[in-house]
Parts: C-alpha cells; sequence; structure tokens
C-alpha cells in the first residue's frame, strides 16, 4: 500500500476557498465573521516571530468576529501570516490583536484599499497553525492549536463553511449551527487575478 501527501493549494484557491465573509445564526445568537486584507507596518512585522523554520511571506488577512448574543455584543480581532518552510506548501500562522479599534464592517467589506491597524496595536502569537491543501479541487485547511490541543479540518462547499474541531474528548459542538458564505471582501478580489 503507497501513501502520498495532498498537493499543496495556491494561495488564489486559498483566498478564494477559506476567507469569504461569514455569518452565522442561531436562536438569540449571530456571529459575522469579516475577512480584509491587512497592511502591517515594518515596524510591526518586526514584532511578529514565528516558529523556528517557518518565513513570512508578507501577506496577511486580518479576521475580526463580531458576536450577537442576545442584547450583549463583542468583537475580537486575529490574523493570519501567511508563511513557507520551503516543503512547497503555504502555511498560516495566526495573531491575536489587542488595543484596536473595532472596524466597521462595511469598511472592512468595501474597501479597495487594505486596511490599516492602529499605532498601538499590540499582537500576541495565538499558536495556531494551518496547512492548506488540495484534496480533489477542494482546498482543505488541516490545523493544529496547542494553547488547549485540538486540531480542525476546514472547507467550504455549496455556499456553506465547515469547521470540525477535534479535541481529546472528541468532536466540539456537533450541533453548532451552518455557516452561510457572504462572498469576499474588496480589497482580497485582487489575489484571485494572479492564479499562481
Amino acid at each position: 500500500m503507497t501513501t502520498s501527501l495532498p498537493p499543496h493549494a495556491k494561495l488564489h484557491s486559498i483566498i478564494n476557498d477559506l476567507f469569504q465573509n461569514e455569518v452565522i445564526k442561531s436562536d438569540g445568537m449571530k456571529e459575522y465573521y469579516t475577512f480584509s486584507d491587512l497592511y502591517l507596518t515594518e515596524d510591526q512585522q518586526k514584532t511578529l516571530v514565528y516558529p523556528t523554520g517557518f518565513v513570512p511571506m508578507n501577506l496577511f488577512v486580518l479576521q475580526q468576529i463580531d458576536a450577537h448574543i442576545g442584547k450583549n455584543y463583542s468583537s475580537r480581532q486575529s490574523f493570519v501570516s501567511f508563511v513557507k518552510n520551503g516543503d512547497g506548501y503555504i502555511y498560516g500562522y495566526y495573531f491575536d490583536i489587542h488595543n484596536n479599534p473595532t472596524f466597521d464592517i462595511e469598511d472592512l467589506t468595501k474597501s479597495k484599499h487594505s486596511v490599516k491597524l492602529s499605532s498601538g496595536a499590540t499582537f500576541e502569537s495565538a499558536n495556531l497553525l494551518e496547512a492548506y491543501n488540495n484534496v480533489f479541487g477542494k482546498t482543505i485547511i488541516l490545523s493544529l492549536g496547542d494553547k488547549v490541543p485540538y486540531a480542525t479540518l476546514q472547507y467550504s462547499h455549496c455556499n456553506r463553511y465547515y469547521y470540525e474541531v477535534l479535541t481529546s474528548t472528541g468532536i466540539r459542538e456537533p450541533q453548532y449551527p451552518a455557516t452561510k458564505l457572504l462572498g469576499l471582501s474588496t480589497n482580497l478580489l485582487k489575489y484571485l487575478e494572479h492564479c499562481s
């Protein structure tokens, strides 16, 4: 019996398949996941610490989660930094963002230019690494996080996003409500123009 790794996904497929804006709705709860191209200054980039062997591609995508649960509202931000390590695959390494104002969702989705963070924003490694694979033409995420050890399998299909989390006690929240895709933010469309 022979085995092999799935081929690596290309950047335009990663963006198009995995970074579309999303909404999750259930009784009394609505969460918006908004992605937008992110510009980091050289000084901001210098503060980022990566796992050994990974080299940043200097491409960043902001993720902002706006949650409405009952009458309560919260927002949190992070970003993925695309990195390589010489094996041909593109990986995503995540950082949580602190001390940055919440963006208006429409500003994130409609801006033609990369969004910028405040000069006082600080970053903390989320210790989450994603590998992007091409499985029968579909971009699949395989990820590993070590703050609370878990692994995920993620992909989009038929206007839905599927996110399965495996922990040491089994699948987490197997009845989580469906995620509906809302399309790419304008400033991410440029990555689809260069299909390389």
